[in-house]
């Protein structure tokens, strides 16, 4: 696609109804909480045995109008991992979420909801744009593992 192609593009998603605006954002929260429900699913047992805490903090985002979505922290007993939606207004994608162990920013990958071909939402990890991979709960464990062994002062 050329770059006048994209603009194009951009421009005529941006030209979108409110309401066109209003249910993406509906579409990517609901799918927010979705992933949420979803890795707490994944570590049930170590929630239950006390070993990761999930907590949840309001933010505010500005783009499709005013709206709150929550801030997910998994607390594991000290490290805390940071999943912090981003939005839903991202060129590529239906919306991301910053994935970061708290005051290891630099770390931080991206998780976006994206789209196949027959318009089912699935996540996708990308710690780059060449370094990408589905997000599922292999890959959240052996990041998280990486994090925690090679992160200072831990």
């Amino acid at each position: 696609m050329s770059l006048k192609e994209k603009l194009i593009r951009l421009t005529e998603e941006h030209k979108k109804s409110g309401t066109d605006r209003r249910k993406e954002r509906d579409f990517w929260t609901e799918q927010v909480y979705k992933l949420y429900d979803e890795i707490q699913s994944w570590f049930r047992e170590y929630i239950d045995e006390g070993y990761v805490k999930p907590e949840f903090i309001k933010t505010l985002l500005y783009e499709t109008g005013e709206y709150e979505i929550d801030i997910m922290e998994l607390n594991l007993n000290g490290p805390v991992i940071v999943l912090e939606p981003m939005g839903c207004n991202f060129t590529g994608a239906s919306g991301g979420i910053g994935l970061y162990l708290s005051s290891y920013k630099a770390n931080k990958v991206m998780l976006l909801l994206m789209r196949d071909n027959n318009d089912r939402p699935y996540w996708e990890l990308r710690k780059s744009r060449k370094d990408r991979m589905l997000f599922n709960k292999q890959v959240f464990e052996n990041l998280l593992e990486d994090w925690l062994d090679n992160t200072p002062d831990l």
